[in-house]
């Protein structure tokens, strides 16, 4: 099988010589392999996959994939003709926490949007897709999730939270989506009771991840899904989210994406990795035991599925090298610095050195990103 795979932002036929219509050698022989309107459009069932077009694109926004191990039947959305292709979709489950893991650009948040209903799956047709779902997942634990869904109360926290930060104040947001008593309850539960009389537009990147978080499940749901809910958040309180979502997951459907691999394993029971090119396509595997799953991923190879996905292992080294001291970039000596807000930050004398790698550790709050 093969997919060719088009960026309409790069794309800009109005300013190369059309390379990829002039050197396609199909198009030589007299066919429409390749064709120009206001994008280039290349017809997957004639093109043979030589690559030639990407190679003489002048903005590099031709992908020619073959996919030998993937059937058509698999092909589960697509972002239109020549667009970003998902095969297969995660199978959640009540009363477990499902994680998604994979690269950014793969496919998790396609997929998020098509589990919660915010999107349709194609299936790679474009028009007349209406009844596809019952013939194409039929004999498939997802026929009953799809069949259900209407039926189900759904709740999602998204990954971009800019959409929170306005000027309205905590409490007010709060006030707007339940009854006193769920606001108190959960309000305690990640405790944020100190935020409730902030505006939401002067909340740090942590502070607006609890009150996401929060928000989403203000209201009883059958179905919760969590975007990088642990995204700004320090260990400590990634550890006290987790511990709320996990306890939430009785009787319910949860769905995680995250990249931290260590709460993945702290929280979720079961995940799908999910592997391919990043903007041209992505597949699901098969469900994996949370653990088994993380040591497969780290591997670069699925057992189950018998495919490398990686040509190498992810290996941590948690050696140190001999100290490589660099010129001096920069030093300060001790100093203390009050704000308008009431916070009062402390510093102690440093130095910075070149060929150094420096971490700022600590919980929110407390001054990191002013330094």
């Amino acid at each position: 099988m093969r997919i060719a795979v088009i960026d309409k932002e790069k794309c800009r036929p109005d300013m190369c010589n059309h390379e990829c219509q002039r050197v396609c050698p199909i198009n030589k022989k007299g066919d429409p392999c390749v064709t120009i309107e206001e994008k280039a459009k290349i017809d997957e069932k004639l093109c043979i996959g030589c690559g030639i077009c990407a190679m003489r694109c002048p903005f590099k926004a031709i992908q020619i994939i073959n996919l030998p191990e993937i059937k058509d039947g698999f092909l589960t959305h697509r972002y239109g003709i020549n667009g970003f292709a998902l095969y297969k979709l995660p199978i959640p489950r009540e009363n477990f926490v499902l994680g998604l893991l994979g690269r950014n650009g793969i496919g998790k948040s396609t997929a998020v949007k098509i589990l919660s209903a915010k999107e349709k799956p194609n299936f790679g047709k474009f028009e007349g897709i209406e009844g596809e779902v019952k013939s194409f997942f039929k004999g498939n634990e997802l026929m009953k999730y799809f069949e259900n869904i209407d039926k189900k109360t759904i709740a999602y926290k998204p990954q971009n939270l800019s959409f929170l930060s306005v000027d309205l104040l905590v409490k007010d947001l709060f006030s707007q989506r339940a009854d006193k008593e769920t606001i108190e309850k959960i309000v305690k539960k990640l405790s944020i009771e100190n935020l409730l009389e902030k505006s939401l537009n002067k909340l740090s990147g942590g502070e607006l991840q609890k009150i996401a978080i929060a928000t989403t499940c203000l209201k009883n749901s059958d179905i919760y899904f969590f975007d990088e809910p642990l995204a700004y958040l320090d260990i400590e309180e990634r550890l006290k989210v987790s511990n709320f979502i996990k306890e939430i997951s009785e009787g319910k459907t949860i769905i995680v994406v995250e990249h931290d691999l260590l709460i993945l394993d702290y929280l979720t029971d079961y995940l799908n990795i999910f592997y391919g090119q990043q903007g041209a396509f992505g597949l699901v595997s098969g469900l994996k035991s949370t653990a088994s799953g993380i040591n497969s991923y780290l591997d670069g190879f699925l057992k189950e599925e018998n495919l490398r996905i990686r040509d190498k292992k992810l290996i941590f080294n948690f050696n140190k090298n001999p100290p490589l001291e660099g010129y001096k970039i920069a030093s300060w000596p001790s100093f203390k610095k009050e704000f308008s807000e009431g916070f009062k930050l402390e510093v102690k004398e440093g130095k910075i050195y070149s060929n150094h790698v420096y971490g700022i550790l600590g919980k929110t709050e407390l001054g990191k990103q002013l330094l």
